[in-house]
Formats: structure tokens, C-alpha cells, sequence
């Protein structure tokens, strides 16, 4: 994410929202390419839980991932399973900024 002005709080630092914004856009991208090869499984975002380690400024770049035993979770799934997907923000000296933790509810799509 590009810091840009009306990204800004009174404290020249990028907004808390924006960052929690950006946390769980990653997060709903990286599931929903996931779910792309999981047919018969939804999910929708339930929560999300944000930390801010310190003040963000410029470029900000947000990774998500799943670790292969996720996946197959999801491929057994029966009924409903909640899972949290970690987001981690970092600036561009690559110091960790804030994380976010959003958590997914997931269930097989009805027949």
C-alpha cells in the first residue's frame, strides 16, 4: 500500500484502519485463491484482531500464507471449522509495523 495523504492520522503516520484494511484484504485474498481449488468449501471472515508494533510511514507491503497442513484440513472438512490467517505489515526498511490475525469460518456449500 502506497502511503498517500488521506491515508494519514493527525500523527503523520498511516491510519490504524487503513492498516487494518490492508490486513485482512491480504487475508481474504490469499484465502479466497485458496478456496479456488477447495470446490464445495465457503468461508467469510469472522474477525479480526490488529496490532500496531509502531508508526507506519511510505511503502507498506503485507504477506499472508497457509501452511500445507491448512489445506488439507480444509479438503477433510465435514461441518464448520474456524481458522485464523496471519497478516504481517512491514514497512520499507522491512521492520514489522502491525499484524493482523483474521479469523475465517468455513463450512461445505450445501448441494
Amino acid at each position: 500500500m502506497m502511503d498517500r495523504p488521506w491515508l494519514r492520522n493527525p500523527f503523520s503516520s498511516i491510519h490504524a484502519i487503513a492498516l487494518a484494511n490492508l490486513g485482512e484484504l491480504c487475508s481474504g485474498l490469499a484465502t479466497m485463491s485458496m478456496l479456488q481449488t477447495l470446490k464445495g468449501v465457503k468461508g467469510i471472515p469472522i474477525r479480526v484482531d490488529c496490532s500496531y508494533k509502531k508508526k507506519s510511514r511510505g511503502k507498506i507491503t503485507c504477506k499472508c500464507s497457509f501452511k500445507e497442513q491448512t489445506l488439507e484440513q480444509l479438503k477433510k472438512l465435514d461441518d464448520t471449522m474456524e481458522l485464523k490467517v496471519d497478516a504481517e505489515m512491514r514497512d520499507k526498511h522491512d521492520d514489522l509495523v502491525a499484524t493482523c490475525a483474521v479469523t475465517w469460518s468455513f463450512k461445505r456449500k450445501k448441494a
